[in-house]
């Protein structure tokens, strides 16, 4: 239940930022970044549509879901039967949410 309701407010935070800032200029350097991020208009949220967002969200939730079944669980079978000590399960893990953390950016970037 939680990875279920994790997955959708992932989706519709990503999608809703994705829309609010659907005219950012492409930053090239720190100064510009600096100036673009504190000017008052960098993330406008009027801009963003409710029902696209959610539908978006909708329409990958079941994707996003299947793939943290089939990942996290060999995650846990891995770390609790070939990992012996406390460090490197925690080490083993945090590898794990990094790998995750890649896929969800890349799954947020399409």
């Amino acid at each position: 239940m939680g990875a279920g309701v994790n997955t959708l407010l992932f989706s519709v935070f990503n999608r809703s930022l994705q829309a609010a800032m659907s005219g950012a200029p492409r930053v090239t350097n720190l100064k510009a970044a600096a100036t673009y991020w504190t000017s008052p208009m960098a993330i406008d949220f009027d801009k963003v549509d409710v029902d696209v967002v959610w539908w978006q969200a909708r329409s990958e939730f079941w994707d996003i879901l299947k793939a943290g079944w089939k990942f996290w669980p060999l995650v846990s079978v891995v770390n609790y039967t070939m990992i012996r000590t406390v460090q490197a399960r925690n080490l083993v893990g945090g590898f794990a949410g990094v790998l995750w953390g890649i896929y969800m950016s890349l799954v947020a970037a399409r």
